[in-house]
């Protein structure tokens, strides 16, 4: 079946794809070019929030013109400050969590784009949570103005110990292997390292100046790999990749001649199976370096699907026949995966069927919402034929993921399709109401209470309701606006017997208990699993003012210091992170910053 674009979709679509054109091809040479048809083309105003997304992006697609990226950037923020907002919001979204990222956000603080405020305070927010791996990217590459500025922020992340320590990213442990070296003098050496933003090995600094004749007056193991570092613009760069795959990807032609003269094993692959013309496609590297390689790339589905992931399109484009259906499937997953417009184009040209499925059971608008690029989402949804509501092998629609990946704006373009099912409860019983409230998405949740039939009473697989998440999250507005409902079950237990009024005790918020215990209908005998009641959660961690406030409510049938001697963990189970089956960032198809191996590139031709 052939799914087709809307005229204006395809309009629209076509005009965006030249913009990333040109933000993805820029230089030196055409800067000046490139900044005006951005900034005289209608969408700059009318798609501000687009070409913010482009130019963001491309800093993944093309990490080494990152300085021009941002260079562009600063001038547009001059000309708009819709732009320079929109701008901002793509720096700090919680999408996309890679090493490269935060090259492009020290440059971006380095040229006066983002305050050191914005860093604090989202550090922060980060560390308040307990998102201690995003907390930990911010403080390697600002811990000098964090410790200068807020010590007592500085502290709050600690080297992990022991299996804790095993298991983070080696990026990360290249950080704090290295922690006293990068400290000395001020921080001196980290700030040259970040300043850089490339692998500090000395083979990459050869590569990147394709500097053969270094490379000859080395003693070195030709097939050795080159291990992950933290100030690394290239997250590509982060799996281990031979010395052959470092110098396809960097372009660096005499290099690679040299390597396989000799004796480079042209088949060894990375940790992720990318091997050296797989990296060459990657890096949209010169022709001859595929030559040497031997490798027809026009045959290899991978690395078709590569060249759809980093927007090789001149590839794709050759590849192009009106038979490969299955083929389009794959791209246009990768280019819905990481805003590949003219790709996603090339696919809807040849008929594509927007609802193909892969191994997973994701469509192309899986991997748009997963992945929050909104432009790919609004061409699918332009589609008749789209089904919104489709459901991966894990029992997850569109919708959800977007809201669990961190893409509100995704959600609410999702959740606007007349087809939309607010209903459709994901593999642990959770609503769209229910993620709204984990991640107080205030609009979102407001319009879902305007939708035919939806219940905000429903509870998911541990029997906890929309409020209950609200409280655990610390979604104070959402838990606001439901208490406010005349129909709200105030005396749901979850599946460990809790009631709302025993997580209010937890929370020491003065204010939440105070509505909770006004709301008509409430028990104050409610006992968990261990047989307390709210009163007797609030002796345990000598939570006074609550003791003060229930104590008059609570039937007296025994003492609370009569009860069993478990105590109640204070808001343990409440921090996010820590919450495996309430808030779903924490399962693996939904949660992009830990997928490594399931970014889009992987995970389509698997």
């Amino acid at each position: 079946m052939s799914s087709h674009l809307s005229a204006e979709a395809l309009e629209t679509g076509k005009n965006l794809a030249e913009l990333q054109d040109l933000v993805e091809s820029i230089s030196e040479a055409n800067f000046s070019e490139v900044l005006t048809k951005i900034s005289e083309s209608k969408y700059f105003s009318s798609k501000v929030d687009s070409i913010a997304h482009i130019i963001y992006f491309a800093s993944r697609v093309r990490p080494f013109v990152i300085d021009l990226l941002v260079r562009l950037a600063v001038e547009l923020s001059k000309k708009s400050k819709e732009f320079e907002k929109s701008f901002l919001e793509e720096l700090f979204s919680r999408q996309h969590q890679n090493i490269g990222r935060y090259f492009l956000l020290f440059k971006c603080y380095q040229n006066k784009i983002v305050p050191y405020e914005k860093i604090a305070d989202t550090f922060k927010y980060l560390t308040d949570r307990n998102f201690m791996t995003e907390a930990m990217n911010l403080l390697f590459w600002f811990a000098p103005e964090i410790e200068e500025n807020h010590p007592n922020l500085f502290q709050l992340v600690k080297k992990p110990e022991g299996e804790d320590y095993d298991e983070i990213d080696p990026e990360y442990r290249s950080f704090w292997d290295h922690y006293q070296e990068l400290k000395n003098d001020n921080w001196a050496l980290l700030k040259e390292k970040r300043d850089i933003g490339l692998n500090d090995n000395e083979f990459i600094q050869i590569f990147a100046k394709d500097d053969v004749e270094k490379l000859k007056a080395m003693e070195f193991d030709v097939n050795s790999t080159i291990p992950p570092y933290c100030y690394d613009r290239c997250p590509i760069l982060g799996c281990n990749p031979t010395l052959l795959c470092c110098a396809a990807y960097m372009n660096a032609v005499k290099c690679c001649r040299y390597l396989i003269e000799k004796g480079a094993d042209r088949s060894k692959a990375d940790d992720r199976m990318r091997s050296p013309s797989i990296m060459a496609v990657a890096g949209g590297s010169d022709p001859e370096i595929l030559q040497m390689l031997g490798d027809d790339v026009y045959s290899n589905l991978r690395a078709i699907l590569v060249a759809a992931s980093n927007h090789r399109n001149s590839i794709i484009e050759k590849k192009f026949t009106s038979e490969s259906q299955d083929l389009c499937g794959g791209i246009l997953h990768q280019a819905a995966g990481t805003n590949n417009i003219k790709a996603a184009l090339l696919c809807f040209d040849k008929g594509i069927d927007v609802n193909m499925k892969n191994q997973n059971g994701e469509t192309p608008l899986h991997y748009a919402a997963l992945y929050g690029h909104s432009d790919i989402v609004d061409l699918i949804l332009s589609c008749e034929d789209v089904d919104v509501n489709s459901l991966t092998e894990s029992h997850q629609p569109p919708l959800h993921l977007a809201m669990s990946s961190f893409s509100p704006k995704t959600a609410e373009i999702i959740l606007s399709h007349p087809k939309i099912d607010p209903l459709i409860k994901g593999e642990t019983g959770q609503t769209a109401l229910h993620l709204a409230a984990i991640y107080e998405y205030t609009d979102i949740f407001k319009k879902l209470l305007q939708m035919p039939n939806i219940d905000i009473n429903a509870v998911n697989q541990n029997k906890r309701s929309p409020l209950y998440l609200a409280l655990m999250n610390s979604s104070f507005t959402i838990a606001n606006i439901l208490l406010d409902m005349p129909n709200i079950n105030i005396n749901q237990q979850d599946a460990m017997d809790r009631a709302v009024l025993h997580l209010a005790v937890l929370l020491r918020n003065s204010s939440i208990l105070q509505k909770v215990i006004s709301i008509p209908g409430i028990d104050f005998s409610l006992k968990e699993m261990h047989e307390m009641t709210a009163l007797d959660y609030a002796v345990r961690i000598q939570n006074n003012e609550a003791i003060q406030i229930l104590t008059p409510l609570t039937p007296k049938e025994e003492k609370p210091e009569e009860k069993a001697e478990e105590k109640p963990e204070e808001k343990k189970e409440e921090k996010p992170e820590e919450k495996k089956e309430e808030k779903p960032e924490e399962k693996k198809e939904e949660k992009p910053e830990e997928k490594k191996e399931e970014k889009p590139e992987e995970k389509a031709e698997e």
